[in-house]
């Protein structure tokens, strides 16, 4: 059967022949075009810099966390060391002056007679059975010259008997030195291990004047 090239298929065929490769019409030109489009380079970019702030932003909250974690740690510590060593470590503190002043307790000969071989001291009658957990009563003050006077009271149990003890301490300039250690003991009065209170004069009655017949 004899076929008719019609003249536009002879057209593709001399195209074919020149370019080497098959001839594409404007249709399938612009379908693969519109199919390859590059994306756009300014949203790309913006993209990198956002994700490189939100990581730059993770690691600055990660260190600020763990930084003031440290500080808040070491703040702490710092605080308990320094409470530690007024209540414990320091001559003035508090437990050194109750186990000073016990101590002069169980050195004592009379108040072993009076109390007992065996004495236990503690601090105030709570709820906590156990000894070391009672609190020590005790007050301190400062007087005109700037001595610091440590008042407290403390309890001292025996075989024989309980007493209740009291002691003033003052701090001067470094030097302590009781002002008195008393024991109260029911049934036996006051017994002191120390006395330095200074005694009162005594009057001399209206105006410095001593009224009545002189004594001998």
């Amino acid at each position: 059967m004899l076929r008719i090239k019609s003249p536009y298929s002879q057209c593709l065929g001399g195209l074919r022949r020149l370019t080497g490769r098959p001839f594409a019409t404007s249709r399938s030109v612009g379908l693969r075009q519109s199919q390859a489009a590059p994306s756009q380079p300014g949203s790309a970019t913006f993209g990198a810099s956002l994700g490189r702030f939100a990581a730059s932003a993770r690691r600055a909250a990660t260190f600020t966390f763990y930084s003031a974690l440290v500080i808040g740690a070491l703040g702490f510590t710092g605080v308990a060391t320094y409470y530690f060593a007024q209540e414990l470590l320091l001559p003035s503190s508090d437990v050194q002056v109750f186990q000073r002043a016990f101590h002069l307790i169980e050195q004592d000969a009379k108040s072993r007679e009076l109390l007992g071989e065996k004495l236990k001291a503690h601090g105030e009658q709570t709820n906590n059975r156990w000894a070391h957990n009672r609190p020590i009563a005790s007050r301190r003050s400062v007087d005109h010259y700037g001595r610091e006077h440590v008042v407290m009271q403390f309890h001292v149990d025996g075989e024989k008997n309980t007493a209740l003890a009291r002691l003033e301490l003052i701090d001067n300039a470094g030097k302590r030195d009781f002002r008195y250690l008393v024991l109260e003991i029911p049934g036996h009065g006051r017994h002191y291990l120390i006395n330095e209170t200074p005694s009162k004069p005594k009057g001399r009655g209206l105006f410095g004047i001593q009224w009545g017949p002189k004594k001998n």
